[in-house]
């Protein structure tokens, strides 16, 4: 049997600054992150998941080198340190050879359960909808079978994004009864909303996501430096001890079976489990909300939780919770705490190794998980680009909110137009209101885009706020214009929408339309402490 070293074979796919897609090595990956654009994954999960793969591995072959802004300016201005990864990678090759047969990379050799049943690859393949064949690009052999190059990148996927639910029973694991593992959680990665910073290259991006203003414990190991795991839970290494250990935490026993050249099955098993509580010392990558829930459950006093992101609504519309810094001697009073990464951009701003007017991208990545986070709904991924100063400056922050603050305030007023014209012709006002909400965001979308991108450290609040409302003022106009004129003829008439004992009111498309103007005019006088979802800056 060939093996398959991920540090000599090609298996990450990668798109070059020219365009191009093409599959290189982990060496390769970051000899050439200068020339690399980004990792191009079949998910923006997977991308997600090799890149944290590849800080992992960058973590531990820099340990030692000390910490700081001092390290990370000579990086980014001399480049990444090649040979000091070659080395770590040379000394650990033999536990990244995906078919190893006493050692296979994020694997269990000789994983197996009392049945003999496996998982199958329905069960890997996050693009390919388990009892759901007909929605897929995938069909015939590609649904049964997987280049090793492919199955590498699942796997790193399904270690860190999995669904929860019923696991194939791994023999040894005690946890197993009926031949079934049951449900344990997400991978890790699962429960968390993503937070990634991107440049104009990979190893930008490297950079960018390696928060060094806190050194790491030497005992902090990746997942391939520790013992050989097997089939039942590690004892004794409950918890993560660093971020390197964390990002390749096994939550999975996984074990990939071959013909020939290619993967043709898998077994999935549950593996070690893993709160999410209260990880943030260990975890850059997410926001954290405080749990009061699981402050009671839990018997703590304090419980922060990451952060997920929802699929239906835009980033731009959780800035707040995204950017807002807080004071190391408030955090216990908070109900968001932005991610490491950003506090990260932010040192970085402050030590004048990045200046205000640079433009980065924040692009929020995560899975969406439906019945008992057991499926895959569907993948998150949104990005936003914006100045240095747009995403550390409490100034610019505070401008970006206001911003919100205003298209909030316009849609709420298209939504409650939408409401009215229902009542008018006895309609459902519910429905109606949350497709004015969907139309009202998706007109603004754009144009927030655009707005915030240009925000700048010398950015003149009031007129960038003016200009702004007007815009909204307009857009949103367009899209209450749009509703009225679908309203049909039953809305003039109108009706009386009062309840049985009320006094009367009457609601026709005059008094709807009346209503909406008075309340969009004042999307140009909201307050300048006023902020999405009644948050104050």
């Amino acid at each position: 049997m060939t093996g398959f070293s991920l540090c000599e074979q090609p298996w990450i796919e990668v798109r070059d600054t020219d365009g191009a897609v093409k599959l290189v090595s982990l060496p390769e990956a970051f000899r050439q992150a200068d020339r690399i654009a980004a990792i191009a994954g079949e998910l923006p999960t997977q991308s997600a998941a090799i890149l944290r793969l590849m800080l992992a591995i960058f973590k531990r072959a820099t340990m030692g080198m000390g910490h700081g802004t001092r390290l990370w300016k000579q990086w980014w201005r001399d480049g990444l340190p090649v040979q000091a990864i070659d080395a770590y990678l040379d000394d650990w090759a033999d536990r990244f050879d995906l078919r190893d047969p006493e050692r296979p990379f994020y694997q269990v050799a000789g994983l197996t359960t009392d049945s003999g049943n496996r998982s199958g690859l329905v069960k890997l393949i996050a693009d390919l909808p388990d009892g759901n064949p007909f929605f897929t690009q995938r069909a015939g052999e590609g649904r049964g079978r997987l280049s090793a190059a492919e199955a590498a990148r699942w796997l790193v996927h399904c270690q860190a994004f999995d669904p929860s639910g019923i696991k194939s029973g791994a023999s040894g694991d005690e946890r197993v009864k009926g031949g079934k593992g049951y449900p344990i959680g997400t991978a890790w990665a699962g429960w968390l909303g993503l937070v990634v910073l991107e440049g104009r290259n990979l190893r930008e991006t490297l950079l960018l996501n390696l928060p060094l203003d806190v050194s790491e414990p030497p005992e902090d190991r990746p997942v391939w430096e520790r013992a050989v795991l097997g089939s039942a839970i590690e004892e004794g290494h409950l918890e993560p001890l660093g971020t390197a250990d964390l990002y390749t935490w096994p939550s999975r026993r996984v074990l990939l079976h071959w013909d020939g050249e290619d993967v043709v099955d898998v077994q999935i098993s549950n593996g070690d489990p893993l709160s999410p509580h209260n990880k943030r010392s260990v975890e850059p990558m997410t926001a954290w909300r405080r749990s009061p829930t699981q402050e009671k459950a839990l018997g703590l006093a304090t419980v922060y939780m990451p952060l997920a992101h929802d699929p239906a609504r835009q980033i731009w519309r959780g800035l707040g919770a995204l950017l807002d810094p807080v004071p190391e001697t408030r955090r216990e009073d908070q109900s968001r705490l932005r991610s490491g990464t950003v506090d990260w951009l932010a040192v970085l701003q402050l030590e004048g190794l990045l200046p205000l007017d640079r433009v980065v991208r924040m692009r929020t990545v995560g899975m969406a998980y439906g019945s008992q986070r057991a499926v895959i709904d569907t993948v998150v991924d949104d990005a936003l680009d914006a100045h240095v100063a747009a995403l550390t400056e409490l100034r610019v922050i505070a401008l970006a909110k206001r911003g919100v603050a205003v298209a909030d305030a316009a849609v709420m007023a298209l939504a409650e137009l939408a409401g009215n014209l229902a009542d008018a012709t006895n309609s459902d006002r519910d429905s109606a209101r949350q497709r004015a909400r969907e139309q009202g965001y998706a007109a603004l979308d754009l144009h927030y885009r655009q707005w915030f991108a240009e925000l700048t450290a010398n950015s003149d609040a009031e007129e960038a706020i003016q200009a702004w409302s007007q815009l909204v003022q307009r857009e949103i106009g367009h899209e209450g214009e749009t509703l009225v004129a679908s309203a049909g003829p039953g809305a003039i008439k109108g009706r009386n929408t009062a309840r049985p004992g009320d006094r009367p009111r009457h609601m026709d498309v005059g008094k709807a339309w009346m209503f909406f103007r008075i309340k969009l005019a004042d999307v140009l006088s909201l307050p300048e402490t006023t902020t999405s979802e009644g948050e104050t800056a």
